[in-house]
């Protein structure tokens, strides 16, 4: 049997982080989503579909797992927004209950679907184009899923399930306490609760405080003086630690910079909060760079429930807690204050009104005035290429072409074509 995961209409409910990847790449907890479908059913077996318009961003991704389907295979497609917490074996027992031409739906939600052979890879694209639709492909027969599972739908999910799923998480990923030619100067609290990777450097002065939750640095890790860490925190390859409180349910991906107070929030990866400020309760993407004492609220003074746009409009969180969701590539002015449910599109560049910002600033939008000015495309393209080089990356074609349509996109919304 060959799995396959796919996206459906919930990747537009989770943008702007949807806009530069599919949704099985959002983190959760620990774990991506892939990671986690990977962990249950094996790297090799699993591959990868996704919108029309992101075939070349994942076709670049994940070579022959994105690329020709076998159409004889036995294949389950696999809904990217599930998040899994049964075991394999369960797991892969309701699949095998499947038959050909059936599928699983919970709540309106289809979870899998088994088509019946032979699936051509022309068939399977059209299938994949229906599904982000939110259109049921037609001669299917739908079965109830035994059991409610959780399946991704709001950006406030994003942090709410990462707050459920953290400690258990790391609890899985601590293995050997210590790797090579790490160096530990500071303070460990717990330290069988506590994992650091290879390279991975503890200065003089730094807590690691595992008595509330685990550690897992991983490799090449630095954690400067004066900076305490406290658990639950995972911190991907390459991250710099630089200072106060950073923890109680941060994520951060790889080769991240982190100074001053955050917790409760989640950072995709290469992105820079290295100055004085607090973030708690969000969600940031890739490249985000925050102004020194850029702050978010994470709470209405009347505890009141937290609102933020999604699609373009209102929607109630259900949650008293919750910060800001900055999209990729987005940017803040010194002394920025992010109001309480903000959301970014990609590339928003942060500055020039007092007080609060709005609850919604669009993809390259240049500064939070009215008046809907915008960051040129090609400046920056010219930014991204030197921000992205000073972490060893290129800013290559593919990544070039998605940012482009990115732009495209936004401005064809603000006319009113789509």
């Amino acid at each position: 049997m060959e799995y396959r995961l796919f996206e459906d209409a919930g990747w537009r409910r989770l943008q702007p982080f949807t806009w530069m990847r599919p949704v099985y790449e959002l983190r959760v907890g620990a774990w991506t989503l892939r990671e986690r479908w990977q962990r249950l059913l094996g790297r090799e077996n699993l591959g990868f579909a996704a919108r029309p318009d992101l075939h070349d961003l994942i076709s670049e991704r994940y070579g022959e797992r994105a690329g020709e389907q076998r159409p004889e295979a036995d294949l389950i497609l696999i809904n990217g927004c599930w998040l899994p917490e049964a075991d394999a074996a369960s797991l892969e027992k309701s699949f095998d209950l499947l038959k050909a031409g059936q599928g699983y739906i919970d709540d309106d939600r289809i979870l899998a679907i088994r088509p019946a052979p032979p699936v051509s890879q022309k068939a399977l694209g059209e299938m994949q184009a229906i599904l982000c639709e939110g259109e049921r492909p037609k001669g299917i027969d739908w079965l109830d899923f035994p059991k409610r599972q959780k399946c991704l739908g709001h950006l406030w999910e994003l942090v709410g399930w990462t707050e459920e799923l953290l400690e258990s998480d790391l609890a899985k990923r601590l293995g050997t306490p210590y790797g090579e030619d790490v160096i530990v100067k500071g303070e460990i609290e717990e330290p069988d609760r506590v994992s650091l990777g290879a390279g991975v450097v503890v200065r003089r002065g730094a807590l690691l405080d595992a008595s509330e939750g685990p550690i897992v640095l991983e490799a090449g890790c630095r954690v400067a003086p004066m900076t305490w860490v406290k658990g639950p925190v995972w911190a991907g390859p390459g991250c710099l630690l630089l200072g106060e409180r950073i923890g109680g349910g941060v994520v951060l991906g790889p080769e991240c910079r982190v100074h001053g107070e955050i917790d409760s929030t989640v950072v995709l990866g290469y992105s820079n909060k290295a100055h004085e400020g607090f973030v708690g309760h969000s969600y940031l993407g890739e490249w985000v760079n925050l102004g020194a004492l850029t702050t978010t609220s994470d709470l209405k003074n009347n505890y009141g429930d937290v609102r933020l746009m999604e699609e373009g409009r209102a929607v109630s969180s259900g949650r008293i807690k919750l910060g800001s969701f900055l999209g990729d590539h987005t940017k803040t002015a010194i002394g920025t204050l992010l109001t309480t449910g903000c959301v970014t599109g990609v590339a928003s560049q942060l500055f020039g009104r007092p007080g609060l910002t709005p609850k919604w600033i669009p993809s390259f939008a240049w500064g939070t005035e009215s008046g809907g000015k915008r960051f040129e495309l090609e400046r920056f393209l010219a930014t991204a290429e030197i921000i992205l080089s000073r972490r060893g990356q290129e800013l290559r074609p593919i990544l070039r072409q998605r940012l482009r349509y990115v732009y495209e996109e936004t401005l064809r919304v603000e006319r009113g074509s789509i």
